[in-house]
C-alpha cells in the first residue's frame, strides 16, 4: 500500500445509488442491488465484474449475495467474496438514520474515460460517519473508492473527513471512529492505520483504526494506492471480437487490441497478431510471453453474403418411346452458374425422376459452408411427337359372291397412343376398279352410306368386280392431343372367283394389321376354320397391278417374317416381320415401287418356309 495526497475526480454524470430522500430505505447497514463495473477487474488472482455497495461506508466485489443489511461480520452472507472499507463505522446507536440532511445524494458512481483505461469511482458524498445518540449530530466525510481497468490497482481517496454541522446545525461534534482496509476472501479482515502500517487482523470490519478526533485521523486529500501483488505475470485479454467477413473474401482482416498486463511480464505476442487475416469460423487467439504465461480470446468471422446462381438455360425434348413422358437420365439439364466468397458450394436440384409431357420447373439450390443459399429455377419441356398407333378391323374382309348387290361392312378400330386422348375419324373409301366399269350388269354407286369425319363404323359396299378382282381401300386418320396424326388402311376384297379357303359369312379368328373378319373353312391343314399347320394361298388377283392380297395361317403363336424377292433372290420388300398369334391373316401388298416382272414371296412361321411367285405386270 502507498499513501500520499491525491486530488477527487469530479463525476459530471454520475448514477445514485441512492438519493436522501429518507426513510428505512438508507438505514445504517443498508445494502444495494449487484451492479456491473464495466470491465474485468482482477483483484488478489481473481476476475470480477460486479460489485455492491452498502451505507456502512464498505464495498463488495463480485455477484454477493448478501441481504438487505450487512454487519461487521464477515463470515454470513456474501463470504467469499472480497471488501473494501474506505470508511467502516460499525457501532453506535442500533437503528440510526445513516443518510445526510443536507439534500445531496448519498452514494453515486460513475465510468469514466474509456477502454482500455476505464475507472470506477464510487463516492460516499457528504456521508455522516457516526452517529452517538439520537440527539447528537455527526461528522461528516466526502470520500471515493476507484477500480482500475489497466493496473487493476485500488485508490481511497479522502475529499475531506470529520466535518461538523455541514447544513448549520446548532447541534456539536462527537468523536468519530471506524476502520480502514479490505479483506481479500470475505474471512479476514486487514485495517490500515493513517501512518500506513497494518493493524490486527480479525473476522470483522470494525477494528477502528482511526479516529478522527484523535491522533489516528485521516487528513483531507489523503490517498491510499493499493498495487496488486508483482510477484508473478497476469495478461488480460482483450474481449471477444466479431465481425462480418466481406463479400469479396471468406474471411476478415481483423484488428484488435493489445491485451492488459500486470506483474513481471515480457514481450507478450498474439498468434495470430492482430492485423492477420482470419477465415469464417471461430479461431483462437492465444496471447504469450516468455515466462510462460498465457491467456486467449476469440474471433469470430460471420460469413453474411448469400453465393449467387444462374440456372442454365430452358431445354426442350420429346417423350421417350412409348411412354408419355422422359426419364431423367435421358435429359441433359446442364450446370449452373455459381459464385461465392467461400467454397466448396452444394449445388442440387428437385428434378424428378422422369419428366412429363408438358413444362416442368427446376428449381436449383446452392448452398455455402455457413449454411447460406440460394436459389434459381429452370424449365424442362417434354414434347409429345409420336402419333398414335391404328388397328382396322374389316366385318367381312371379303364380298362373296360377286352379285352386285350391296353389302354392309363393318369397321373396327383399334387406336394405342403413349399419351392419352387420341381420337379418329373416317377419311376415304376407295375402290381400285371404277364405278360402273365394264362387266355385266355393273351399276353405280358401289360405295354408300359413309360419313366422312366422323368415326363412322360401319357403310354399305357392292359385291361387284371385273377383271382380276376388286378390292375396297377404307382409310381412318387418328390425332393426339399434340397433333400428331396417323392415318390406318384395311381392305375388303370382291375375288374374281372364290378362293378355296373362303366361305363368306363365316366368322373368323382375327386379322392382320390389314384385318380380316372373313371366314376361313376346308383349309387344308385346318380343322372348323381353324389352322393346324402352316398355310401360305396364292395371290390374287394374279398377274396384278401394283395391289394384291395374300392370305396365309399358322397354327402357333409366334414370330414370323413374309418377304418378297426378285429374279436374282434380293429382299425387295417385307411385308410382315412381327410376332403374330395363330389364326389366319391376308394382306395387301403394294407393288407400286417395282418393276414389272416375276417375283417369290416366302413365309417362315414356326421353323417352316414356304414360298409361291406372283406376276407384276405394269
Amino acid at each position: 500500500m502507498l499513501v500520499g495526497t491525491g486530488t477527487s475526480i469530479t463525476l459530471t454524470s454520475p448514477t445514485n445509488v441512492w438519493t436522501n430522500t429518507g426513510g428505512s430505505g438508507h438505514r445504517e447497514q443498508n445494502a444495494s442491488s449487484v451492479m456491473n463495473i464495466g470491465f474485468t477487474f482482477v483483484f488478489n488472482g481473481s476476475s470480477y465484474t460486479q460489485w455492491s455497495v452498502s451505507t456502512s461506508g464498505t464495498m463488495r466485489l463480485g455477484p454477493s449475495a448478501v441481504g438487505g443489511t450487512w454487519t461487521n461480520s464477515l463470515t454470513g452472507g456474501g463470504a467469499g467474496y472480497p471488501v473494501l472499507a474506505p470508511y467502516w463505522d460499525q457501532g453506535g446507536l442500533s437503528g440510526a438514520y445513516y443518510f445526510n440532511t443536507c439534500g445531496t445524494p448519498r452514494i453515486r458512481y460513475q465510468l469514466v474515460n474509456s477502454a482500455p483505461n476505464r475507472i470506477l469511482v464510487v463516492e460516499w458524498k457528504d456521508a455522516d460517519l457516526y452517529k452517538q445518540s439520537y440527539w447528537t449530530t455527526w461528522a461528516y466525510g466526502t470520500f471515493q473508492v476507484r477500480l482500475y481497468e489497466t493496473t487493476n490497482k485500488i485508490e481511497y481517496y479522502y475529499q475531506k473527513m470529520g466535518t461538523c454541522d455541514v447544513c448549520n446545525y446548532w447541534y456539536g461534534c462527537v468523536n468519530t471512529n471506524g476502520s480502514v482496509g479490505m479483506a481479500s476472501s470475505g474471512s479476514d479482515f486487514i485495517s490500515v492505520t493513517p501512518n500506513a502500517t497494518a493493524a490486527t487482523s480479525s473476522t470483522t470490519v470494525a477494528n477502528n483504526s482511526v479516529n478522527l478526533n484523535s491522533g489516528n485521523t485521516i487528513s483531507n486529500n489523503v490517498m491510499y494506492t493499493f498495487l496488486p501483488p508483482s510477484g508473478s505475470c497476469t495478461i488480460y485479454p482483450p474481449a471477444d471480437v466479431t465481425v462480418n467477413s466481406s463479400a469479396s473474401q471468406c474471411g476478415e482482416n481483423v484488428t484488435f487490441p493489445a491485451p492488459v498486463t500486470s506483474g513481471p511480464c515480457g514481450n507478450v505476442t498474439a498468434n495470430p497478431p492482430s492485423g492477420s487475416f482470419f477465415p469464417v469460423g471461430v479461431t483462437t487467439v492465444t496471447f504469450s510471453e516468455p515466462g510462460g504465461q498465457t491467456a486467449t480470446m476469440k474471433v469470430t468471422v460471420k460469413d453474411v453474403t448469400n453465393p449467387t446462381i444462374t440456372a442454365p438455360p430452358a431445354v426442350t425434348y420429346f417423350v421417350d418411346p412409348n411412354t408419355c413422358a422422359r426419364v431423367a437420365s435421358h435429359v441433359n439439364l446442364g450446370t449452373p452458374t455459381v459464385a461465392d466468397n467461400c467454397s466448396p458450394l452444394s449445388i442440387i436440384n428437385d428434378a424428378p425422376p422422369s419428366f412429363p409431357k408438358g413444362v416442368t420447373t427446376v428449381i436449383w439450390t446452392v448452398t455455402d459452408p455457413s449454411g447460406l443459399s440460394s436459389t434459381a429455377t429452370q424449365t424442362v419441356t417434354i414434347l409429345d411427337n409420336q402419333g398414335p398407333n391404328m388397328v382396322i378391323y374389316m366385318n367381312p374382309n371379303t364380298l362373296w359372291p360377286g352379285d352386285h348387290t350391296m353389302r354392309s361392312v363393318y369397321a373396327f378400330v383399334t387406336i394405342n397412343d403413349n399419351c392419352p386422348g387420341s381420337t379418329y375419324q373416317l377419311t376415304s373409301v376407295k375402290s381400285n376398279q371404277a364405278d360402273a366399269g365394264l362387266g355385266t350388269d355393273d351399276l353405280p354407286n358401289d360405295i354408300q352410306g359413309t360419313s366422312f369425319g366422323t368415326q363412322d363404323p360401319s357403310f354399305m359396299l357392292r359385291a361387284e368386280q371385273y377383271g382380276f378382282g376388286r378390292y375396297y381401300t377404307i382409310n381412318y386418320t387418328a390425332v393426339d392431343a399434340d397433333g400428331n396424326p396417323t392415318s390406318g388402311e384395311s381392305y375388303v376384297a370382291v375375288p374374281f372367283t372364290k378362293p378355296p379357303p373362303y366361305d363368306p359369312g363365316q366368322g373368323g379368328n382375327n386379322g392382320g394389321w390389314s384385318g380380316g373378319w372373313g371366314g376361313w373353312k376346308d383349309m387344308p391343314g385346318s380343322e372348323n376354320g381353324l389352322p393346324t399347320e402352316v398355310f401360305l394361298s396364292q395371290n390374287f388377283p394374279n398377274p396384278f397391278n401394283p395391289t394384291t392380297m395374300i392370305q396365309y395361317s399358322i397354327p402357333e403363336d409366334g414370330f414370323i417374317t413374309l418377304k418378297v424377292f426378285d429374279l436374282y433372290g434380293r429382299n425387295v420388300a417385307t411385308i410382315v416381320n412381327s410376332n403374330q398369334l395363330s389364326g389366319n391373316y391376308s394382306v395387301v401388298f403394294n407393288a407400286s415401287h417395282l418393276p414389272s416382272g416375276t417375283y417369290t414371296y416366302v413365309l417362315e412361321a414356326g421353323g417352316v418356309t414356304t414360298q409361291k411367285t406372283m406376276s407384276l405386270v405394269k
